[in-house]
């Protein structure tokens, strides 16, 4: 089951401030509800969401950081602070070319993290 941050309901309000909110929701998700997380980097999009969670998933949850697995789109120019934050988190990563590619590769990355997690997952 993959999801969003955007998909979970925002019942909760984290702050009244928009910008607060969506950062600690998105937090907070990744530290409780996240037993995999992913995240996808697409050279035609604002990635600067996606690389602060990186960034907090790599700095503050090194542990849940290691199951997470990080795909670039091809030719997408990346910065060596993110490809060093990930490789000193020892994060998986790889590049996709198209959707199907991105599909296949988070599927199976969640299927090899699926059996390393099984005894833990409740």
């Amino acid at each position: 089951m993959a999801r969003l941050v955007e998909d979970f309901p925002d019942t909760e309000k984290f702050s009244e401030d928009l910008d607060e909110h969506f950062t600690l929701k998105s937090r907070k998700l990744i530290g409780s509800w996240a037993h995999v997380p992913i995240f996808v980097f697409f050279k035609s999009a604002d990635n600067l969401g996606v690389n602060s969670e990186l960034i907090f998933s790599c700095v503050s949850l090194p542990k849940k950081a290691t199951y997470g697995a990080v795909f670039f789109e091809t030719t997408l120019d990346i910065s060596s602070q993110i490809k060093g934050s990930i490789k000193i988190a020892k994060i998986s990563y790889e590049n996709f070319e198209n959707d199907r590619e991105l599909c296949n590769l988070a599927f199976g990355h969640s299927i090899k993290m699926l059996d390393r997690l099984f005894y833990y997952l409740e």
